[in-house]
């Protein structure tokens, strides 16, 4: 099957989550550890300012639940690259 064949279908609930989801990205702060997670504060107050969904606990829960797959997907990909960093050619 092909991947476009099996693309899951954007519909505009999705993009707008994703669309908030990728501004709210800007104010996470970065470490020497990598990403960390977007504030709850800047969450709430993107909730506040921007009150387009009635449910501050269900957009809050959703923006961070798409944080946590973001962080465990880069978090996979950092182990992924420390352990291929060691296995250069041997002298």
């Amino acid at each position: 099957m092909d991947a476009l064949e099996s693309k899951p279908e954007m519909t505009p609930f999705i993009s707008w989550y994703l669309n908030v989801y990728f501004f709210l990205s800007n104010s996470r702060q970065q470490g020497f550890s990598g990403a960390a997670p977007i504030p709850l504060s800047e969450i709430t107050n993107y909730f506040h300012n921007f009150p387009t969904v009635s449910d501050i606990e269900m957009f809050s829960t959703v923006i961070m639940k798409m944080d946590e797959a973001y962080l465990s997907h880069v978090q996979k990909k950092q182990e992924s690259k420390r352990a291929t960093k060691g296995k250069g050619t041997p002298k």
